[in-house]
């Protein structure tokens, strides 16, 4: 939400009128702000960071000495929870 709001594009400038409306969003308006999300490229950019972050943890484990087989496992988690889709 937060990318797609800063986002400077005119999917988030529509996202945030949605969100500045008084009451609950209706289940049209929720529709509508997952699409201007995506049009925003907020999933685009989630998903590089993921891919970063996730590089980022792998290697900081395997440059771990005292993690032994600890780090095995962690790293297989981590791989399970970057692939797993909702």
């Amino acid at each position: 939400m937060v990318h797609a709001l800063c986002s400077g594009t005119a999917a988030g400038a529509r996202l945030g009128e949605l969100y500045r409306q008084a009451g609950p969003l209706t289940e049209d308006q929720l529709r509508e702000a997952a699409g201007l999300v995506e049009r925003a490229g907020s999933r685009d950019w989630a998903e590089a960071e993921r891919d970063r972050l996730h590089a980022a943890a792998l290697r900081h484990l395997a440059g771990s000495q005292r993690a032994g087989g600890a780090a095995d496992e962690l790293a297989e988690l981590a791989a399970f929870l970057v692939s797993r889709t909702l």
